[in-house]
């Protein structure tokens, strides 16, 4: 990805992670204005996403390729042995779509853990 797209998702992610912690502000603290609030609807929403994005990121999701493997065979059967002889099979044709580029979403919510760790110390 050049730096100019991922500049644009960089701050495409930006917006949109604070609109989020905007939407939690409101629903969960009422939009009681206190450094604490605004601090934890930040983090909040930000220690989820970087999480959830460093999953991704790292391709973490294949860990669960053999159970989503298991419950196909379990209810679709027919389906699922006709595409797919073994789990080795239904492995090497998933494994690629498994890991995502999530570089912008990790920066953009790593730049709002840092904003707010320094509200919560002040």
């Amino acid at each position: 990805m050049n730096r100019k797209v991922f500049l644009k998702k960089y701050f495409l992610s930006l917006m949109i992670l604070f609109m989020i912690s905007l939407l939690i502000f409101g629903l969960v603290f009422k939009f009681e204005l206190t450094l604490k609030n605004v601090s934890d609807s930040i983090f909040i929403v930000n220690i989820i996403t970087f999480v959830i994005a460093l999953i991704f990121q790292t391709g973490a999701t294949r860990s669960l390729m053999s159970m989503n493997y298991t419950l196909k065979t379990w209810f679709k059967r027919k389906d699922t042995k006709e595409k797919y002889e073994s789990f080795q099979d239904y492995y090497n044709q998933h494994q690629k779509s498994h890991v995502k580029d999530m570089l912008h979403i990790i920066g953009a919510s790593i730049t709002f853990i840092i904003i707010a760790a320094i509200i919560g110390a002040i």
